[in-house]
């Protein structure tokens, strides 16, 4: 899991893959992804991201530390977004 590692967050200890149409996370155990066969690539990788959404929420709510791992998390995508201009301090030229 690229996003568990890049985002220093717990990689899983068992990941399946099922035909069912939901997913389940019980972090740092389980993560059970959807698999459907007439998905595209695009739309694979969007479904995993959304995965990842859950399951680094379920694992902010095992502890305080975890909620600190993935606040950190967090913290990181916001400052490095391709759309930085949604998220940068205002500027101090005396506009608007």
């Amino acid at each position: 899991m690229r996003l568990c590692t890049e985002y220093e967050i717990p990689v899983p200890k068992k990941i399946t893959r099922t035909f069912k149409k939901t997913h389940v996370t019980d972090p740092p155990d389980i993560l059970e992804i959807s698999v459907l066969e007439d998905i595209s690539s695009d739309y694979a990788f969007e479904e995993a991201q959304h995965v990842f959404g859950h399951y680094i929420c379920d694992f902010h709510m095992i502890s305080a530390k975890n909620a600190d791992i993935v606040a950190d998390a967090i913290q990181y995508m916001l400052t490095t977004i391709n759309n930085k201009v949604v998220f940068s301090p205002p500027s101090n030229n005396g506009e608007g």
